[in-house]
């Protein structure tokens, strides 16, 4: 585990969300969708980390070229490639699936949340060494490609679903889902009981326009009437937030427009509000209360849900309508007509818009025409209607669980490279890190250092190893380069607290990092005949100024020979030579890279050495 930022660069983007302008480079923001700008503040592959936006906090985009990105965002770029390469496409993933984990423990605020820059910067999370990014990396881009088809068919379904769920509404409230049966009551006897009971309570009530020939927005089933909704409706505005009030005051839980959906009520996030008593009775809500959002984005306004919740008392603010229908009318068909098509659209003509926010006011929801089908028939069409939309239902339940089945294999994934990882870490031992420890100590400690790259460093270990009889822990295999083992890489790159690489890209060295002395601490169990092999060689090898590593290949390769073919005769050797295939270099076989006069050279001291005598004895390796 390591800091972010220990492995990224960490800058607040520099634009205010609201500053788009038409232009050709990518402007990037918390949200899912980008806008452009005419200028451009970074051009570099980055990720860009949603830190102060509620509805995205946490949300990762990844990008490479030109933009400019949000202040409500921290661009990300590699910080040291040398010893924390990153891939950012594989880091991309990541942080999205680490999102609910990091939003939970960097955010800060209430009201208004966002991530704490120095939260975010040492927070810890999974470093993988290089290889094994990109190892996960494609199989994560196949998986995301896979998703993203998909997604687009889901889409298309939702989109076909959601049709369907209109349609069935609009039918419905046209009154052509069911077919009307004559000895059902009229409206007309119910609609005259409501008027002789209004007119009778001699309450003040303002008349509405009368519906005019041509302004109905469908022509009507045989017993059915229009009305204005105001005449057949209990029409109550709510509580004006940050009023003052100097009576005695109680809490009281309120309804916002975020609760009010369309079609239900959310009480998941439920305030609180001081208000007097008397208005707490005034906006009481009670079982059965229709609420009605008044404004806010388009498709909030009009937005409407039955009350059928035990939280008692609760109130609404002002922003929400509360409707109690008069006579015969059932509660649920008022709730289906006002969130079907038909009165959609009548508010999206008579809501007013300013500053990007549409509403509507009293007078225009009083006059909106409602119709009215007979009692029984009302009850025969939400009958319908439930029993179709369960179908729906269940159409979009089987979408969202297919979109959630693959969100999961995504994170699966990410475990799954996180759990490996860990893995990896811990098959390697601490005697091998030690003894690459040494090593690396004594090629650094001379008067000119003779760092090596993991090739050289294997074929190092592989003499220690036959030659000198140390333990290394390490199995080996035929390579170009000679002797080689993988598992070299992966001492070398999961624990970068030890190994650092320096020199120049492709020439990399690995160099003691400053916590390595804690690799030291204990002995190693075979500590003085691997120093004295360490020593031996640098010394052997320290001869050769210009050919080093060339001298180095040919010393493990020829004793790799030895060793698995059983003799030193130059013949044999030089047939080994000949079938060992390098197809990553210019050179077809070894035999074209070293000269025969190399190969005798190199048995002749090999037999000096006494070394023949052990890779003879040694049991044949598996190439």
């Amino acid at each position: 585990m390591e800091r972010i930022d220990t492995l990224f660069n960490i800058e607040r983007g520099s634009l205010q969300s609201s500053k788009s302008s038409d232009g050709q480079y990518t402007f990037i923001t918390a949200a899912e969708e980008w806008k452009t700008h005419d200028q451009y503040s970074h051009n570099c592959e980055a990720l860009i980390f949603a830190a102060a936006a509620s509805g995205s906090l946490g949300r990762t985009h990844y990008f490479k070229g030109k933009f400019i990105s949000s202040d409500l965002c921290f661009i990300l770029t590699p910080k040291d490639k040398i010893n924390y390469p990153v891939d950012l496409k594989f880091y991309y993933f990541l942080f999205n699936n680490l999102k609910q984990r990091i939003v939970k423990q960097t955010k800060t605020g209430t009201s208004k949340e966002a991530i704490n820059f120095k939260s975010f910067s040492s927070y810890l999370i999974p470093y993988l060494n290089i290889e094994q990014q990109d190892f996960w990396k494609k199989k994560l881009v196949k998986l995301e490609d896979i998703k993203n088809n998909l997604s687009i068919e889901f889409v298309s379904q939702e989109k076909i679903a959601q049709k369907l769920r209109q349609s069935i509404l609009k039918l419905a409230a046209q009154g052509k889902l069911v077919p009307q049966d004559p000895n059902d009551e009229p409206a007309s006897v119910f609609l005259n009981e409501i008027n002789e009971s209004k007119r009778k309570s001699n309450k003040k009530i303002e008349p509405l326009t009368p519906i005019k020939i041509g302004e109905e927005p469908f022509r009507l089933p045989k017993g059915w009437e229009w009305a204005r909704l105001g005449n057949i409706i209990d029409l109550t505005s709510g509580v004006t937030l940050g009023k003052m009030y100097s009576q005695e005051l109680v809490s009281v839980p309120y309804l916002r427009v975020a609760n009010v959906q369309r079609g239900y009520i959310d009480v998941d996030h439920v305030k609180q509000i001081l208000v007097p008593e008397k208005e707490r009775e005034k906006y009481k809500i009670q079982l059965g209360d229709l609420l009605m959002v008044e404004g806010g984005d388009w498709d909030k306004v009009g937005r409407c849900a039955i009350w059928k919740h035990d939280i008692n008392p609760c109130i609404h603010q002002n922003h929400i309508f509360r409707i109690r229908f008069l006579g015969q009318i059932f509660n649920t068909w008022g709730e289906l007509y006002l969130n079907s098509p038909v009165a959609r659209r009548y508010f999206e003509s008579c809501s007013k818009q300013t500053t990007n926010l549409a509403s509507i006011n009293r007078t225009q929801l009083c006059n909106l025409i409602f119709p009215l089908p007979p009692k029984f028939e009302q009850s025969r069409i939400l009958a319908r209607v439930q029993t179709m939309l369960i179908k729906c239902d269940g159409i979009e339940q089987s979408i969202s669980e297919k979109q959630a089945h693959l969100r999961q294999i995504l994170e699966a994934l990410i475990l799954e490279a996180i759990v490996s990882s860990r893995k990896e870490e811990k098959k390697i031992s601490i005697p091998q890190m030690q003894l690459l420890g040494l090593f690396i100590r004594k090629l650094k400690d001379r008067s000119r250092p003779m760092l090596q790259g993991e090739m050289g460093l294997a074929k190092y270990l592989y003499l220690t190893d036959r030659i000198y009889g140390v333990s290394t822990g390490f199995q080996f295999q035929q390579h170009n380069f000679g002797p080689y083992t993988p598992d070299i890489k992966k001492c070398l790159t999961a624990h970068n607290r030890y190994f650092k690489k320096t020199g120049r890209p492709g020439y990399e060295v690995y160099d003691l990092d400053e916590n390595a002395g804690d690799l030291f601490v204990n002995p190693l169990p075979q500590q003085q005949l691997a120093e004295k092999a360490i020593s031996d060689l640098i010394s052997i090898f320290s001869q050769f100024k210009k050919n080093r590593s060339r001298e180095l290949e040919l010393m493990a390769s020829v004793c790799w020979l030895a060793e698995s073919l059983k003799t030193i005769e130059f013949e044999d050797i030089w047939r080994g030579l000949e079938s060992w295939k390098t197809p990553k270099r210019n050179e077809k076989n070894k035999s074209e890279i070293f000269t025969p006069d190399e190969i005798k050279r190199s048995l002749a001291f090999i037999v000096k050495k006494g070394w023949h005598e052990k890779l003879l004895k040694l049991s044949t390796v598996v190439s």
